[in-house]
């Protein structure tokens, strides 16, 4: 069987040469996932044998295969699973050198419809690589982690460690907690006590954790925030008011589209398609023709995320 060493030697081999007989295992692997639906049983038989007679070449097509589709058949879920047996990716899921960014994002998606507790093995894992000592966990490592987290999972089963990496000594760890715990479960008093930070990273990250919420204690936090000193987080809080319906807000994002300051501007552009109301297209359609290069190319991003399409400035 492979062990986790071998298996980390195999995946280093991602993205540089082909092993031999990589490229007639990934193919046969495809036709395998392809039939699954249509016949289990031999779809089943297929890939096992390929596992058993080239390992790692089945390891590669394997991880290849969940990082470069988004699908979810009843085959790729098959092939996520038994890559899961022998808790043999968690090590590649965590390590930059194996797996980038993007790619191990793309892999845990999809490992995460055959492990629905991916989240709390990852985080267990960051945690165990440190011996629990959460000081001792490497800002890069955490931010890592965090980033899978946010894209697999809702969080509720995480809030006792997210509160626990409230204590890290990286604010950037801290604030990326600060949006995953108010994601995890709503608690106005530890919001506001993130609103009375320092930092305004987390400041941001509390507010926007709130967004989408509707409660009227949520929607004073906002108006509050609206007036913060920090465009990012004063912005985040109209974004979320104007998600709640709260008209004002969308009048206020168009008055500050107007500001002298080119990075509120920007700001403003970017925030109007997080909202994606078609009534910002005028606005965004101006903003796309700003004299700042960063605020047309925002508005011009914003302006593609609308349900309506509008033609950008050329």
């Amino acid at each position: 069987m492979t062990t986790e060493m071998d298996l980390k030697q195999i995946l280093e081999l991602l993205g540089q040469e082909h092993v031999p007989g990589d490229e007639m295992t990934g193919a046969f692997l495809e036709d395998a996932v392809a039939s699954f639906a249509a016949n289990p049983t031999g779809a089943t038989n297929s890939i096992r044998q390929l596992q058993a007679s080239d390992p790692p070449g089945f390891v590669l097509a394997a991880v290849r295969l969940l990082t470069q589709t988004e699908e979810k058949s009843p085959g790729v879920q098959y092939v996520a699973g038994l890559m899961f047996q022998g808790n043999l990716l968690i090590d590649a899921l965590l390590d930059k050198r194996i797996l980038a960014q993007d790619a191990a994002t793309a892999l845990a998606r999809n490992l995460a419809t055959a492990e629905p507790l991916l989240d709390v093995r990852l985080v267990r894992k960051m945690l165990s690589n440190a011996a629990g000592d959460i000081r001792a966990v490497k800002a890069e490592a955490a931010l890592r982690v965090l980033s899978l987290v946010d894209a697999i999972s809702d969080c509720s089963r995480l809030s006792s460690y997210l509160v626990q990496l409230m204590r890290h000594p990286s604010g950037l760890v801290r604030s990326k907690v600060g949006l995953l715990l108010g994601r995890s479960n709503l608690n106005l008093n530890r919001i506001k006590s993130f609103l009375a930070s320092d930092d305004a990273r987390l400041r941001a990250n509390a507010v926007e954790s709130m967004w989408g919420l509707k409660d009227r204690q949520v929607i004073t936090l906002l108006w509050d925030a609206s007036k913060d000193s920090h465009r990012r987080v004063a912005i985040n809080a109209l974004v979320g008011l104007c998600r709640a319906g709260e008209r004002e807000a969308f009048d206020r994002l168009n008055e500050m589209a107007g500001s002298g300051d080119a990075l509120i501007r920007a700001s403003v552009a970017w925030a109007m398609g997080e909202i994606g109301s078609p009534e910002f297209a005028e606005r965004l359609q101006r903003l796309a023709e700003d004299e700042e290069s960063s605020v047309r190319s925002l508005a011009a991003k914003s302006l593609i995320k609308l349900p309506v399409a509008v033609e950008t400035a050329v």
